[in-house]
């Protein structure tokens, strides 16, 4: 916890400076009547706390009520104010410096390996209980499918052991790849064109000639483009 606040808290209504400028000071804004005279019934923010504090965590504003006699309250005051406390494993901010259940204080738990690895703040929710405790608890990540990617996502503890093939290219041209030196490496097939001449025997009433004319060989139709 902080040392020793220094008071903020208001006691005369904002100058006109302040009112020009705005909240200067962090303690109070210049929203009242007048530029910030006190009128009976208005209210002005206020804060005892270090002014850094207010609005961080639990600890926020008051506000002072402007009396009858024209005046501010002078007994040092503000109601509705919350100041900065202990911090205690609750899920809540209490020393408001900006961290819940502050890790430096219960410390941390890491579990598993590889992607599984996890780090959790000792102070956690309880998923049975649903209460704050501090206790080693700790689930790793679940493992994931291997590849080549020099991380263990299989969580065995050996990084790239067997990992799935890489595949490259569309359609004919899909290769299959390895992994070398924890990167994939693959070559995709080369397109390319396939059409076979074939010898066609043509029989007519008065003649037999042999002609050569294109015709489809097995495989891809010919004149469209292959992969070799």
């Amino acid at each position: 916890m902080d040392g020793p606040a220094d008071s903020h808290l208001p006691v005369d209504g904002p100058s006109d400076a302040q009112n020009d400028a705005g909240n200067l000071d962090g303690s109070f804004d210049s929203g009242l009547p007048d530029g910030g005279v006190c009128v009976p019934g208005s209210t002005r923010p206020c804060y005892t706390g270090p002014a850094s504090k207010a609005g961080l965590g639990i600890c926020k504003r008051g506000k002072q009520t402007c009396l009858a006699n024209y005046q501010w309250p002078t007994d040092a005051l503000c109601p509705g104010e919350v100041l900065p406390g202990t911090e205690s494993c609750n899920g809540l901010d209490d020393d408001c410096n900006g961290e819940v259940d502050d890790e430096s204080i219960y410390g941390s738990k890491t579990c598993g390996v590889g992607a599984c690895t996890k780090t959790v703040n000792r102070c956690h929710l309880d998923p049975n209980s649903r209460m704050y405790v501090v206790n080693d608890d700790c689930t790793p990540f679940p493992p994931g499918v291997e590849v080549c990617n020099n991380v263990d996502d299989d969580c065995n503890g050996v990084v790239d052991d067997n990992p799935t093939p890489p595949t490259c290219g569309i359609g004919a041209c899909t290769r299959t790849g390895t992994c070398v030196n924890h990167k994939p490496v693959c070559t995709p097939g080369m397109p390319t064109t396939s059409c076979a001449t074939v010898s066609m025997t043509t029989a007519t009433a008065r003649s037999t000639t042999r002609s050569s004319r294109p015709h489809a060989a097995s495989g891809p139709a010919c004149g469209l483009r292959a992969c070799a």
